[in-house]
């Protein structure tokens, strides 16, 4: 986009009142489901590591999602989850909330209830371009450090791959075409 296209200026607009719309999703898929205690302890471990990388502006999960518990006087919106839960009572509330808001359990959790899905959101483009490289690097150790296994997807994760492969690829050319001339000239020489 060329800097003064009105189509880009409403979009950092959006960006400005809104935030990035820039999402990368990690996908934990489990053999057992997740109702365990040390599984959502490292969901929720795995968060607050995200949440403190440099370019990352939020970080969603199913614990962080906002829930309406019935209070005194009104309604009050506190995360389904504040703290990882310590017995099977506790996660049992933590079952029964879900159930009552199945947008955030479906958005979530898969439907075998065995993989869990966080959504990290990147700060605004204008930031993110100057360091998208090193947030997926710091995504990925912090995940690494917590998971053996996951999946990243998203625009910043393809467009990382993107940027990788064009490297290689320009060196690759870069070379052979530097070997080309250098096979032009010789064949010139020899032709004086």
């Amino acid at each position: 986009f060329l800097e003064n296209d009105p189509v880009y200026e409403r979009y950092h607009d959006f960006q400005n009142r809104y935030g990035n719309d820039e999402l990368i999703s990690a996908l934990v898929v489990y053999d057992k489901p997740i109702w365990d205690t040390a599984i959502i302890t490292n969901m929720m471990k795995a968060e607050a590591g995200l949440k403190k990388i440099k370019g990352v502006d939020k970080v969603y999960s199913f614990a962080s999602s906002p829930y309406l518990q019935k209070g005194m006087f009104k309604a009050q919106q506190r995360p389904i989850l504040s703290s990882p839960p310590s017995d099977t009572e506790e996660l049992e509330g933590l079952q029964l909330r879900l159930a009552g808001t199945p947008l955030v359990k479906n958005m979530f959790i898969s439907k075998d209830e065995k993989a869990i899905v966080l959504l990290i959101r990147l700060q605004k483009r204008e930031l993110i371009d100057k360091f998208s490289g090193q947030v997926l690097k710091d995504i990925n150790y912090t995940l690494t450090s917590i998971y053996p296994k996951y999946h990243l997807g998203g625009l910043a994760v393809i467009n990382n791959a993107l940027n990788i492969a064009v490297s290689k690829e320009s060196i690759i050319f870069s070379l052979l075409s530097f070997f080309a001339c250098v096979s032009i000239a010789k064949t010139l020489w020899l032709c004086l």
